[in-house]
């Protein structure tokens, strides 16, 4: 299973690799976190953007030490942790199922979406906490498996929690799926001795204290100290909950993010403005998820909840507490919010999607395997009509203008 996993892992690295130099400059927020890795780097200041924990800047700052200062060496942490997290979200599927084809269909769903290609593709934080989040959920869902190996599975299930929580507050969230799935499964799909709350508080205590040595570079920074460590906690829910202006054109209500309504434009250019209009040639970034594949988001969360309403189904209550709980809170966030907020969300309700196709393919009326076929089909060709302005290729004008399905998509 390791190499079926890692192959592709490897898969999505090199074929999404094409083009990672592109744009040949900071774009979007990269121009917040690239130059505060660099800061890191040369231990010169934390960080003017006091939003998120160190974790990931310091993997982008690792990545410019040894490949240089470029695009692509920018840009690599989230390529090569994105494309783990591709392998990662179908392991997680295949240890709720047992399912060979739901391992390869959630990986083949997600690889086939423009969300999660284009945070896989910019040096942010998202695709590095995901990675951590599905690295948290497998390492914690064997040791439910394995009771004698428990301890340390879940010890490094902690470890891990912490380092997602080390990217972004966000991860933290992630301690929460376990307690809400212990809650609403079967019994015999629960530990069968007691969990000691002792033993959960000590867990708990070790994510802290992975968290809060991400901090650690701050004391090698000049004029910093151990209590700075202690104030940047202060900081970054201060930012988030704190009014703020509207920054983003493309600002949207996490309540419309699972119907496409507003995508966000990372860059756009026309590359001969002075020709006609037939004549020119546009190239851009659009963060826009697979149109087929939002389309099957709630059909599928449907189904779960039927499926977990009659059997209690485990694979259920994975995907639709992590669904909600990591796509709800988003509500209470007053900063301004845009559509790449949704990307944590996007593993399980892939995943979701994936069993809704698996138990239609493994049908044994012949419409159903039909329709599961026409669906992958329609998302690989969807797949391949968008990739050029996933991955910012030049096309034609009239190409272009083919992809504004909605008005409010410019």
């Amino acid at each position: 299973m390791l190499n079926k996993g890692l192959l592709i892992a490897f898969f999505f690295i090199v074929f999404y690799a094409f083009r990672l130099d592109y744009p040949h400059r900071l774009y979007f927020d990269e121009f917040f976190y690239v130059p505060a890795a660099r800061n890191l780097l040369h231990l010169s200041a934390y960080s003017s953007w006091p939003g998120h924990p160190p974790l990931g800047k310091l993997l982008i700052a690792g990545s410019i030490r040894i490949f240089g200062d470029n695009p692509v060496a920018w840009r690599l942490p989230s390529l090569v942790l994105g494309g783990c997290a591709t392998a990662l979200a179908g392991y997680l599927a295949f240890l709720f199922s047992g399912s060979w084809l739901l391992f390869l269909l959630t990986s083949l769903l997600l690889s086939l979406d423009g969300l999660w290609i284009t945070q896989a593709r910019i040096a942010l934080l998202n695709a590095p906490m995901v990675f951590f989040i599905l690295l948290t959920l497998v390492l914690w869902r064997h040791g439910d498996l394995s009771p004698a190996k428990r301890s340390g599975w879940w010890l490094a299930a902690a470890i891990s929690a912490g380092l997602a929580a080390a990217c972004k507050w966000q991860g933290a969230l992630v301690i929460l799926i376990p307690p809400v799935f212990y809650l609403l499964s079967k019994k015999e799909d629960r530990p069968a001795d007691s969990i000691k709350p002792l033993w959960v508080f000590y867990l708990f205590l070790v994510m802290l204290a992975v968290y809060f040595a991400t901090f650690l570079i701050v004391l090698f920074i000049p004029g910093y100290g151990w209590k700075d460590i202690w104030l940047l906690q202060f900081k970054i829910p201060a930012f988030h909950l704190h009014d703020q202006p509207d920054i983003y054109r493309y600002k949207s209500a996490w309540y419309t993010w699972p119907f496409l309504l507003r995508p966000v434009w990372y860059g756009f250019q026309r590359e001969n403005p002075g020709a006609l209009i037939s004549e020119q040639t546009v190239n851009g970034i659009i963060c826009l998820g697979n149109p087929v594949l939002f389309l099957l988001i709630f059909p599928a969360i449907f189904w779960l909840a039927k499926q977990w309403r009659r059997f209690r189904d485990p694979l259920a209550v994975l995907v639709l507490s992590g669904f909600f709980i990591f796509w709800i809170p988003s509500a209470f966030v007053s900063r301004c919010t845009i559509f790449n907020h949704f990307y944590p969300v996007i593993p399980f309700a892939f995943i979701g999607i994936a069993a809704m196709t698996r138990q239609m393919l493994n049908s044994a009326k012949t419409l159903r395997v039909l329709a599961a076929s026409i669906i992958v089909a329609m998302a690989a060709l969807c797949f391949v009509f968008f990739y050029p302005l996933w991955v910012g290729m030049s096309i034609p004008d009239y190409y272009y203008q083919m992809h504004l399905w909605l008005p409010w998509w410019i």
